[in-house]
């Protein structure tokens, strides 16, 4: 029973669902049609889509069609699906680099021992929580670790014991986890990951918590092409060695994660189509507002987008 007493909406069937919505004004070209979307995409799922068309009373703007709010939904999907490969690329590379870096400065184990860390940001407490970061890390890692039922990690366990050293922890690390390694790492480490990506390190960190944010939302299939986001990223300021310029005024929508996931994987993956897999998604869909997604009006002549299409892509 509903915890909200005065919360008293029946529950409606999807042909009642349908037909609320026709009563509105959305103007449907085929009702079974209709019904079939809604019993396999739930109706406060599209409804995400359909907001932006309904005026204070709830009814829809004269002539919005629901062919035009699925194929945003549609729409959304691909780029969700875009974007979730871009940050495993991304999420494996931070891995790779920072199990690199730590591991050739300290103990393979190293990782699970406080003095291998900055002691400043070991000591800093986690926001709303009794307890300090290198503690919320040693039990994120520990827990990646221990619940894993990958056959290395089993493995080891079995015949070396229950340290396992970075390089394979690594692989069985949520990004979250890697997210709090990174942020406890010496300002030295923490300089040499960065300059993998040229980038400045506290800006990369920033752009982990967003990609991290990023990837829970698309992980559960949420809607990315209007979202206001709740975590932001800082971009490089701006001097004359910095790519600055590449980047958005505004870091409030998903173009500004799209801008540096382009930049990215001009590291992690220098011969990927990823880039131009995004502009063709944009071609494909011009009836799009690009603006709810944080696009300037000139986006396309932005280095990271105008560097020319290549004639044939590359396989990978």
């Amino acid at each position: 029973m509903c915890a909200m007493m005065d919360y008293l909406k029946p529950p409606l069937t999807f042909a009642q669902q349908a037909d609320l919505l026709i009563g509105r004004g959305l103007m449907v070209d085929d009702r079974e049609r209709l019904i079939r979307r809604l019993s396999h995409v739930n109706y406060y799922r599209l409804s995400g889509y359909w907001h932006p068309f309904q005026q204070v009373d709830e009814r829809f703007r004269p002539g919005t069609s629901f062919s035009t709010i699925w194929d945003r939904y549609l729409f959304d999907r691909k780029l969700r699906l875009l974007v979730l490969d871009m940050i495993e690329r991304v999420e494996v590379s931070i891995k790779t680099t920072t199990t690199q870096v730590f591991t050739l400065h300290h103990d393979p184990c190293g990782y699970l021992h406080k003095e291998n860390f900055d002691p400043v940001e070991a000591r800093k407490l986690v926001p709303r929580k009794q307890t300090t970061q290198y503690e919320q890390f040693d039990l994120l890692v520990r827990k990646d670790i221990d619940r894993s039922r990958e056959p290395f990690i089993l493995h080891h366990k079995k015949v070396f014991g229950e340290e396992v050293p970075l390089w394979k922890a690594c692989e069985v690390m949520s990004f979250g986890t890697i997210l709090s390694f990174y942020r406890l790492l010496e300002v030295s480490l923490q300089q040499e990951v960065a300059a993998t990506y040229n980038a400045q390190r506290v800006v990369l960190g920033s752009w982990l918590h967003c990609l991290s944010y990023i990837r829970n939302i698309c992980a559960h299939h949420g809607r990315l092409w209007n979202r206001p986001l709740a975590i932001r990223p800082m971009f490089p300021s701006r001097d004359k060695r910095s790519p600055a310029p590449l980047f958005p005024a505004e870091n409030d929508h998903i173009y500004a994660i799209l801008c540096i996931g382009s930049y990215l994987m001009d590291f992690v993956a220098p011969r990927s189509r990823w880039k131009y897999r995004v502009i063709d998604l944009m071609e494909r869909n011009p009836d799009i507002p690009t603006a709810d997604m944080g696009f300037p009006p000139l986006w396309r002549e932005n280095p990271l987008w105008s560097s020319p299409l290549p004639r044939s892509f590359p396989c990978c």
